[in-house]
């Protein structure tokens, strides 16, 4: 029952889901884009999306949730990365979980630098994150903040830097 101009009026001022390619903003001519994405697959259909933008360079900062999530779908998240140019991984989100020793993100950054497709850091905090993004990013690149933790906080720092 909603009217054709009700419609179009609701469609033009939706914006998109929080946390769904969501635009954080442009710093220093480089374009930040966050996502919730935390399962192999949302991983990949959201890469998979991104590459479709104009873009130079695409650096994707990951941050696994779970230790649990990390180690059962280990495998999957390994080819994951590959058309990106940078990879850098943030210590697990462990959300309500404790560190068993199992997996890492170390140990996931070691298993996708051996396949040798794309230049991958792990590092230890959201600042350590966003200095190497600083030094590594150019105007015309994409930074895709994506998972389930608070990657977001990078652009955060970088925002205020």
């Amino acid at each position: 029952g909603a009217s054709d101009e009700g419609i179009k009026t609701g469609l033009l001022a939706y914006q998109g889901v929080d946390r769904r390619l969501q635009e954080l903003g442009t710093v220093n001519g480089v374009r930040f884009i966050d996502d919730y994405g935390h399962h192999p697959t949302e991983v990949k259909v959201t890469i998979d999306t991104v590459l479709h933008f104009n873009y130079n360079k695409l650096i994707v900062v990951e941050q696994p949730h779970t230790y649990s999530r990390l180690h059962h779908f280990f495998d999957e998240f390994v080819p994951l990365f590959d058309e990106a140019d940078l990879l850098i991984l943030l210590p697990v989100y462990a959300a309500r979980e404790v560190d068993t020793g199992l997996t890492s993100s170390d140990k996931l950054a070691e298993v996708i630098r051996a396949r040798n497709t794309v230049d991958t850091v792990s590092v230890n905090s959201y600042e350590d994150a966003a200095e190497l993004i600083l030094r590594k990013s150019e105007p015309g690149d994409i930074v895709l903040l994506i998972g389930a933790g608070e990657g977001y906080k990078v652009f955060d720092l970088i925002k205020e830097d």
